[in-house]
């Protein structure tokens, strides 16, 4: 499809979130692969798997029992498994400019 602009393209068919790495394609350099590593990486740390992991349990237990009183667990832990990536997140940030201040 021929757009007018690349405005009128990003507006239809990208989220208003555009992360490092699109950027770097929109701008036509290569991806940045350490930086998408770094973040699967976070993706598959233990913590939040495990967090992950009670949060289905407790989502399970919700759909067999459908009892009101786990709704407020499931959004405690649905808040918890978004603190706990984006803790590990920062960590990973504060880990990468250290690493970048060293050099």
């Amino acid at each position: 499809m021929k757009y007018a602009s690349a405005r009128t393209f990003l507006e239809h068919h990208h989220s208003l979130r555009v992360d490092t790495d699109m950027t770097r394609i929109i701008c036509g350099l290569d991806p940045d692969v350490e930086l998408m590593r770094a973040r699967a990486k976070i993706e598959d740390h233990p913590e939040l798997e495990e967090a992950r992991c009670k949060l289905s349990n407790a989502r399970t237990q919700y759909e067999e029992t459908e009892k009101s009183g786990l709704l407020p667990r499931i959004q405690r832990l649905e808040k918890e498994v978004k603190n706990t990536r984006a803790r590990l997140l920062r960590a990973l940030r504060h880990k990468v400019r250290k690493n970048f201040d060293e050099e």
